[in-house]
């Protein structure tokens, strides 16, 4: 035995296990003639192995029966029952009522298992109680025992208390493939428990094809973490006992003391402290470990897997034999990082019971997860529910047939539509409609594009195809709101057409503001309604913010919204999700092919709604709505499909790059990003003059110096950047004293030609950064300027022949002239004196920075937003461009 390195402990567990000795080939062929040649092969092999004759496996009941436990192996059953009978009671069903869906997982127990108990050096029922209790707690109905033969008595003593009757004498690998597999004597199990020696152990990893089982278990482990005041006759008797299981057991002491280490006859590590002893303890992974120290509860609950023994007067033999009810059939090397010790969940097996009610609430991103991994006939699968549930559903409430039809406008309601020539007849000798027999383009469209809803993929009676979503908007108003009367709600930021269009129509339009994050304040917008209130409108994604509303505020707003909701989803085929479309009776969404399918210039866009709501909007459109032209790009469009991968790719890289300029950039689900910059407006304007033309949004309610971005190619995005770049300034914020003028260190001021001395470097390292583009704005504490103590003469004579000497021109000079006593606003590390200039300058927080050589330039630097380069006070001054 010896003291190892770390190295070298961890180096011995990480050894192959039983593949290079000829275990494997002996054990297979074992297997192969169980397989095939039954009881006959189980008898030709105890004889061989265990010396004894067996005509019938079968261990008899009466033999049982007769067997007579001693009292101590009850106590250890009684506390081995409790333990598994509590984890039982307090394993919880779990039930999830979910949004259109219903989970349920429910444990039940394994119908059948077979436990392995071995033989060797000693015989062990304890591995009986250990394997058949938490069995039969679990309701396992049949319990398989195989041990070698002879079986002695408290064997049979032990399987008679766990309630087991079915013994036979078989040991070995034998046993575990006669469990298995099956012979004529033995039925087959579901699953195998037990430890055993290498031989047992490769067979059960041989069972992957044919049944379960528990651990592997090899042979005995113990690793020992014990200080210099450890008892060594406790140390080497716990040793020994775990040495006594066999020649393979792997038994190690780890100790704060050499002296400890070389007086027990095993191998040792020696550390440096207990916490370093913890560690290798929770790399080394043992069976059992033990821990012996001044503070062994505290260090113990340290160590994780496996079965570990705390303090001087706990040892493992106290677990094998189930002190505190504890299981000791334990993964052996190093598994105990992925498996636990044999509990009453391995008896146990849980089923998962899955209910979709609303396939389309539940189940609508399901087909592009299964797209996205190829497996169409997946999405199909559901796409087919989604459509036959929801898409397809009548709308049967009392809310959808009575009293929200009474919406409508009274004269809509009483409206005889026209009724065109395409809509009686579009075949055959057609002369009702005044049309030219001639001309390529000589026959009017058909008026309900047919063949475009079709395509869409959206039930007919549900879909109404326009002149660009904005036709829908229109006519929404014209189905529901009496001009003079009736208002709407609009949700903003958003699209500013639902405006226009109230406006154009003579309806009220009241703006409710999203929340801080752009999401719906039900409430809010509830409490805003008015009995005239039809028509609220939202757009998800948002535009111009970009972001998703969340669904179920959506569907709550039309739940006990008694109006009309109007979500505009022109986006959303750019947004991980599917569309909210038909899951509200009183909810119209509206669709387009002028973004994701990149047909702009069509105009050809989508409302989707209850069918009472889309015959309305039918009956006041205009008799050919959509061109021909448009109908047939259209159809040539949908059946192409969407090409949007690169623009989803591209947003996300011109969002970095927005970031690195240390913009604020907001999080979208469209094809566009809104980002915020100083002076967005000239901004936006010095983008145009150089051929780039983005959206100014900043006029917009929470929107202030926000400008929207669309997602072009990867070279109009490199155009935009470039541009941007060249706009947003480049600013080095640079304190005075200490970096560009000497400062005295006893009174750090600077107000006299006699202190006057401008450090090293600074005059050619301003006139760099001027050269790289940089604005240049001093900032500075002159604590008292204009004061008594600091008169405005003395400071202007030091400030005005500094600036003459240093040959540079500083863009702005900021000074605060308060004691720190004064607690004003704009004494560095605070921002006051410079706020109005980072308002008014589009600045590139990523490429700007503050000079100085104090905390408070630091703290200053981290309050602005941009990095901090700290100088030596009185130094030669940084040169950041390197930096």
């Amino acid at each position: 035995m010896a003291v190892l390195s770390k190295k070298e402990a961890l180096g011995r567990r990480q050894k192959p296990v039983y593949m290079d000795d000829g275990t494997w080939e002996v054990v297979a062929d074992i297997k192969q003639k169980v397989i095939e040649g039954g009881d006959d092969v189980l008898r030709e092999l105890t004889a061989k192995f265990d010396k004894v004759e067996i005509e019938d496996f079968l261990v008899p009941k009466d033999k049982i029966e007769k067997a007579k436990a001693p009292g101590f192996l009850g106590i250890a059953a009684d506390r081995i029952r409790k333990v598994n009978e509590k984890m039982l009671a307090e394993r919880k069903l779990l039930e999830i009522d979910g949004d259109g869906y219903n989970f349920r997982l429910e444990s039940s127990p394994i119908e059948s298992v077979g436990l392995y108990v071995p033989g060797g050096l000693a015989v062990y029922p304890s591995s009986l109680l250990m394997l058949g209790i938490p069995a039969k707690v679990a309701g396992v109905k049949r319990i398989v025992l195989c041990t070698p033969p002879p079986v002695s008595g408290i064997t049979l003593a032990a399987a008679k208390a766990i309630g087991g009757d079915e013994i036979y004498q078989v040991g070995g690998s034998q046993a575990i493939f006669a469990m298995a597999y099956g012979t004529d004597s033995i039925e087959p199990v579901d699953k195998i428990f037990g430890p055993g020696n290498k031989y047992v152990n490769t067979a059960k990893m041989m069972l992957g094809d044919r049944c379960g089982i528990d651990i592997f278990a090899g042979p005995s482990e113990i690793l020992i973490l014990a200080d210099e005041k450890a008892d060594p006759r406790l140390i080497k008797a716990d040793l020994e006992s775990q040495a006594e299981h066999g020649p393979d057991g792997d038994c190690i002491l780890v100790t704060t003391s050499r002296e400890l280490a070389e007086s027990v006859d095993a191998d040792a590590v020696v550390v440096d402290s207990i916490q370093e002893g913890i560690d290798f303890a929770n790399q080394y992974r043992a069976e059992h470990t033990e821990v012996v120290t001044a503070n062994s509860r505290e260090d113990a609950l340290k160590i994780k897997g496996g079965a570990v023994f705390i303090g001087s007067n706990t040892c493992v033999p106290m677990g094998d034999y189930g002190v505190s009810g504890s299981n000791h059939v334990i993964p052996t090397g190093g598994a105990t990082r992925f498996q636990s010790p044999v509990s009453i969940e391995d008896f146990l097996i849980r089923t998962e019971y899955t209910e979709v009610t609303d396939p389309k609430r539940a189940a609508y991103f399901v087909p592009k997860f299964a797209e996205l991994e190829g497996l169409r006939k997946h999405a199909q699968s559901v796409k087919l529910r989604t459509a036959a549930i929801s898409g397809l559903q009548k709308i049967t409430c009392l809310k959808g047939t009575i009293i929200m039809k009474n919406l409508i406008r009274k004269n809509v309601q009483a409206l005889k539509p026209y009724t065109c020539a395409r809509q009686t007849a579009n075949e055959g000798i057609l002369l009702d409609a005044n049309e030219n027999p001639r001309g390529k383009y000589n026959r009017y469209p058909d008026p309900y594009a047919a063949e475009v809803k079709k395509a869409y993929g959206v039930p007919t009676p549900n879909i109404f195809v326009g002149n660009g979503s904005d036709e829908a908007i229109d006519l929404l108003f014209r189905v529901f709101c009496e001009p003079g009367q009736d208002e709407v709600i609009t949700l903003d930021p958003t699209y500013g057409m639902y405006k226009v269009s109230a406006d154009i129509n003579n309806v009220a339009c009241k703006s409710i503001l999203l929340t801080d994050d752009f999401q719906i304040d039900v409430e809010k917008t509830l409490s805003s309604v008015s009995p005239n209130t039809k028509l609220i409108f939202a757009c998800s994604p948002n535009n111009p913010t970009g972001n998703l509303l969340n669904e179920k505020n959506v569907l709550e707003l039309c739940e006990r919204f008694e109006g009309i909701a109007v979500l505009d989803e022109a986006y959303v085929e750019f947004a991980d999700a599917e569309s909210v479309a038909l899951k509200a009776d009183n909810l119209v969404v509206l669709r387009t092919l002028s973004k994701a399918w990149g047909a702009a210039g069509l105009r050809v866009g989508f409302a989707i709604a209850a069918e009472w709501i889309i015959e309305s909007m039918n009956k006041v459109k205009p008799p050919y709505n959509v061109n021909k032209l448009s109908q047939d790009a259209a159809l040539e469009i949908l059946k192409e499909g969407m090409q949007i991968e690169e623009i989803l790719s591209e947003r996300e890289r011109v969002k970095s790059r927005l970031e690195e300029f240390g913009l604020k950039v907001f999080p979208s689900d469209a094809n566009f990003l809104l980002f915020r910059v100083s002076q967005a407006s000239q901004v936006q304007k010095g983008l145009q003059e150089n051929g780039v033309v983005v959206r100014d949004r900043s006029g917009m309610p929470m929107l202030d110096d926000c400008l929207r971005v669309s997602i072009g190619t990867p070279e109009q995005n490199d155009g935009f950047l470039e541009e941007l770049g060249k706009i947003l300034k480049k600013i080095a914020f640079i304190d005075r004293d200490g970096v560009i003028l000497f400062e005295p260190q006893d009174d750090f001021q600077v107000d006299s030609l006699e202190k006057y001395r401008i450090l090293p470097g600074v005059s050619e390292g301003l006139k760099k950064l001027k050269a790289a583009g940089y604005m240049l704005v001093m900032v500075s504490n002159q604590d008292g300027r204009g004061t008594e103590s600091f008169p405005e003469d003395d400071f202007s004579l030091v400030q005005n022949k500094m600036l003459e000497d240093l040959g540079v021109e500083f863009d702005e000079i900021f000074i605060c002239p308060h004691f720190v006593e004064d607690n004003c606003d704009c004494k560095k590390p605070k921002t006051g004196m410079v706020d109005e200039f980072l308002k008014n300058t589009p600045i590139n927080y990523a490429e700007s920075f503050v000079i100085g050589d104090r905390e408070s330039d630091m703290q200053l630097a981290e309050n602005i937003g941009v990095r901090g380069i700290k100088g030596e006070t009185n130094g030669v001054f940084p040169n950041p461009l390197e930096s």
